[in-house]
């Protein structure tokens, strides 16, 4: 599947994408985010009892699929809700290791200056290992009930 200079936009959130995902694992298929509010997504997520808020910037780069899927990315997102509780600023990045042939993902939620989620470690596409550190730090869980 090739994609060449999609964008979905209204006003000024957009959705870019651009590239090619395919049984080579080389190619890539290129996603940019800016200011995408994830209320937007409601219509689909609110029949699982999950409605989204905050706007979503940033990008990602998905490869491989077809073998072991690689999954770049380096995103924030603007003050998410989740059901309607404030998680904070949210920060993703993840990266490949190529020393390491694996995965590297950094997560983590700031609200009033403090790091209450921080999610971090490593995914081993060979074998699916996941190998990550989870700290919560005075964060209300009450989202997570559906």
């Amino acid at each position: 599947m090739s994609v060449r200079d999609f964008v979905i936009n209204n006003g000024y959130q957009f959705i870019y994408a651009d590239g090619k995902v395919s049984e080579n694992p080389l190619d890539t298929l290129n996603v940019e985010f800016s200011f995408l509010r994830l209320e937007n997504f409601n219509l689909l997520t609110a029949v699982y009892g999950v409605e989204f808020g905050g706007e979503l910037n940033g990008f990602a780069k998905i490869s491989d699929i077809y073998r072991t899927p690689v999954f770049l990315a380096n995103m924030d997102i603007n003050t998410l809700y989740v059901n309607e509780e404030n998680i904070g600023n949210t920060y993703i990045l993840s990266e490949w290791k190529e020393d390491r042939k694996q995965l590297y993902c950094d997560l983590y939620t700031l609200k009033s200056n403090k790091k209450e989620l921080w999610c971090k470690g490593y995914y081993k596409p060979e074998g699916e290992l996941l190998d990550f550190n989870v700290n919560i730090n005075d964060i209300n869980i009450a989202f997570l009930s559906l």
